[in-house]
């Protein structure tokens, strides 16, 4: 059974699924996105992920075309045509088709749903952990409002993860501008020391994430400034995000983390958050 994408109110097959190439989403990047997981039929915290897409679409002065009650009515409408009970769900938004010039003012918002599977990682990973590199290429600013929220200009996790494949590696630590970190291009990087969790601060890290957010208000996580050196320091690395679930980081720059294998804490956090669903077969 092929996915079905919501389309500005009709539901297509995937490989039917088009927008304009007028549209500003791809002509300019203008746009919003969010990601959630589905699991047992249901996604946890929809309020929250509305909340996040309501905040990005602020930032760029984006009119979403719906509240959150047909919010959460379209994402249960598009998972109930997909017949899905696991995978992942991502609303995107964008300004719409206009002209090819960047004014946006004769743009219509355009919203696309997609309901289908996205593991970042191969399964086998998720009790071993991965190897990463701190990225060279790019370094995320916290004072850049694109580089906050989830929209369509996101080039730069693109190039971090382009890195870390020609490192053979699958994800890459960000840092801002002064050197401290700011998290992974796949979610939010934790570090533990001597039974602490610590997190880089909000104002500091890359954009907020519904599955974070469930480690920082289940576990008692204490905000701290992270540099490269630190992470040499923990006992434990792991990164949490709504896409990838948690996943243990055991060597950093081709140098082991801890013990170069998965943590007692990040073990314990991942089997509780569960890991992600088994890939359904759908084409």
């Amino acid at each position: 059974m092929s996915s079905l994408v919501y389309l500005n109110g009709d539901f297509v097959p995937k490989l039917s699924a088009k927008l304009s190439v007028y549209d500003h989403g791809l002509l300019y990047g203008d746009g919003v996105w969010e990601g959630m997981r589905l699991r047992d039929g249901e996604i946890p915290h929809l309020d929250e992920h509305w909340h996040y897409l309501a905040a990005a679409a602020e930032v760029i002065s984006l009119a979403l075309p719906f509240d959150a009650s047909e919010f959460h009515k379209l994402i249960r409408q598009t998972v109930a045509r997909n017949v899905r009970r696991t995978g992942y769900v991502r609303i995107v938004v964008t300004r719409g088709p206009g002209t090819i010039g960047l004014d946006p003012r004769k743009c219509d918002p355009h919203i696309v749903i997609l309901v289908d599977d996205v593991v970042p990682f191969p399964t086998e990973l998720f009790s071993h952990g991965l190897h990463v590199v701190t990225a060279k290429s790019i370094r995320l600013d916290p004072t850049n409002p694109l580089h906050r929220i989830r929209s369509l200009s996101h080039g730069h996790m693109a190039l971090a993860k382009s890195e870390a494949l020609r490192a053979g590696c699958l994800d890459a630590i960000l840092l801002t501008p002064t050197g401290e970190v700011a998290g992974t291009c796949e979610g939010h990087l934790f570090w533990v020391k001597s039974g602490s969790i610590f997190t880089p601060p909000r104002e500091a890290s890359v954009s907020g994430d519904v599955a974070a957010d469930q480690v920082r208000e289940n576990r008692q996580v204490q905000s701290k400034l992270l540099t490269v050196a630190n992470l040499f320091e923990a006992d434990e690395l792991f990164l949490t995000g709504t896409a990838p679930g948690t996943i243990g980081i055991v060597r950093v720059n081709n140098q082991d983390i801890g013990g170069g294998s998965e943590g007692p804490i990040t073990r314990s956090i991942r089997t509780a958050t569960l890991p992600p669903p088994a890939v359904e077969a759908i084409s």
